[in-house]
């Protein structure tokens, strides 16, 4: 727990499973639904940061309850690493300047980066003991170089990343979700 910045905790609002019957009465299958919603503490502070609200789609037709269950949940897969994304991005930063517009960054192929993947750059000052983030540019991952490097292209502001980096500035890449 001493390491963890936020606790997502879940709350089931609806579950619906229905019986699909044949004309004579007898049960020939399943549909399910459900809604749910999660929320973001801080565990600083205690506080939600985040709250959102998930509704599966009705399932196809299963053989069994928890059959129907699992398929209505996998109508909702991209709607939550969607969210998962725009909440908690994936957060690398610059290791080595290769030329004026090619530097490296820790993180490829076990990140889940892709070429042509956009990052922002954003310089953190500490301002009264809180990171306080500003943007100074924009990469875009022209080279995964294996699990652990990517090689990027600056396309935005590459004098000021160049200048923050060899100054030691506090700086971090920010995967662009679109």
């Amino acid at each position: 727990l001493l390491t963890m910045q936020y606790m997502i905790i879940g709350h089931l609002v609806k579950m619906n499973i229905y019986s699909m019957k044949n004309p004579d009465g007898s049960i020939n299958g399943f549909k399910a639904s459900a809604a749910f919603t999660l929320k973001v503490n801080d565990i600083a502070t205690g506080r939600t940061t985040e709250a959102a609200h998930f509704q599966t789609k009705v399932s196809p037709q299963a053989m069994s309850k928890e059959q129907a269950v699992n398929q209505a949940l996998l109508s909702i897969e991209a709607a939550l690493n969607e969210y998962f994304s725009k909440t908690f991005p994936l957060i690398t930063n610059i290791v080595k300047i290769i030329d004026s517009k090619k530097l490296l960054i820790a993180g490829g192929k076990s990140f889940g980066f892709k070429e042509g993947d956009k990052l922002i750059v954003e310089r953190i000052e500490f301002l009264n003991g809180k990171p306080y983030p500003s943007e100074i540019g924009e990469l875009k991952i022209t080279k995964i170089a294996g699990d652990d490097f990517s090689e990027c292209q600056i396309t935005k502001g590459g004098k000021v990343i160049l200048a923050a980096f060899n100054s030691t500035e506090n700086l971090i890449c920010k995967l662009i979700v679109k």
